[in-house]
């Protein structure tokens, strides 16, 4: 009943891959859980579309978190 969904931005776009995967699954009534990583530039639109390709679905707010800090010695354990 509820999907969590994680993905990195790619130019600032859903990856590919998780655009055949929503497109391929049904996930209608179902509640989404989506969760982000990036590089510092944000979500760009890849939460919108995860919520276009998830019509008949309730998506929950997206939690993001910043990425690849660790070359600016700022280390980051998830």
């Amino acid at each position: 009943d509820v999907v969590f969904i994680g993905f990195p931005t790619w130019g600032m776009q859903l990856p590919p891959p998780m655009k055949s995967f929503l497109n391929e699954y049904n996930l209608s009534g179902k509640t989404i859980v989506p969760f982000n990583t990036n590089g510092g530039y944000g979500i760009g639109s890849s939460f919108e579309t995860v919520k276009q390709l998830c019509p008949n679905s309730t998506v929950l707010d997206i939690f993001s978190t910043r990425g690849g800090s660790e070359r600016d010695g700022i280390l980051y354990v998830m």
